[in-house]
């Protein structure tokens, strides 16, 4: 039987991934800002804002905070991608 990896342990195995490519990467606490972005990742002047969603969790979606936020981002310039992993 195939262990499904923990959704932190994705993370992290992602954040690595960026890592390794060269990007500062910060994982951001979901407790400061509700909907807010789970990482920055930045590399040659260049910032991302990445959601990171569990393919695993049935029925997993942005929820109302994170689509609110994410417009209010993307009213400022700001596009957020949603990875799922």
């Amino acid at each position: 039987m195939e262990v499904k990896k923990t959704e932190i342990q994705k993370q992290k195995k992602f954040i690595a991934g960026l890592r390794a490519d060269g990007f500062l990467v910060f994982k951001i606490n979901d407790s400061y800002i509700a909907g807010f972005p789970d990482i920055i990742a930045i590399k040659e002047g260049k910032v991302r804002f990445i959601e990171l969603k569990n393919l695993d969790r049935r029925g997993a979606k942005l929820s109302l905070e994170q689509k609110h936020l994410h417009e209010k981002m993307k009213e400022h310039g700001v596009e957020v991608e949603v990875i799922w992993i």
